[in-house]
């Protein structure tokens, strides 16, 4: 019964039509999208060695140990990549630069098939020239792609 209470006080402002709240809040999260990714993207972009993608297409699997201080890194790193994407996506739609801020969301995060992706999107010419015009924006050498 509480379920259904909590559900019914959840949906209210949408079958009353008392959208200003809702309005209020899109509009907040809209602008904080916004400023961070002014903010973050040309950062994480600029922290992209220029031969990246060079050496991601030639990279082995490496097989070493995890001690806890990697693990927690891995952890954070994706837990940041899985928050970058939800912005991404969101920035779709609201005010932000939600393509790059995917595509930086997928660097970050491990994945089954990240290399073989990450080439297929590098491959598009419209990705090389907005990651590239972000790095010359920020005078940084432009990434060399296989």
């Amino acid at each position: 019964m509480d379920f259904i209470n909590s559900f019914t006080a959840f949906t209210s402002p949408f079958t009353h039509g008392d959208f200003q709240g809702i309005a209020t809040w899109v509009a907040l999260f809209s602008v904080f999208t916004f400023i961070l990714s002014l903010i973050l993207l040309p950062y994480i972009i600029r922290k992209i060695p220029s031969d990246f993608f060079l050496k991601l297409s030639k990279e082995q699997p490496k097989l070493k140990g995890y001690n806890v201080k990697s693990v927690l890194i891995i952890l954070l790193r994706n837990i940041f990549g899985i928050l970058l994407f939800f912005l991404g996506v969101a920035m779709l739609f609201l005010p932000g630069q939600g393509v790059i801020t995917i595509f930086v969301s997928f660097l970050l995060i491990d994945f089954p098939g990240k290399k073989s992706f990450i080439t297929y999107l590098t491959g598009k010419k419209s990705v090389q020239y907005s990651i590239n015009w972000v790095r010359k924006k920020v005078k940084k050498n432009p990434i060399k792609w296989p």
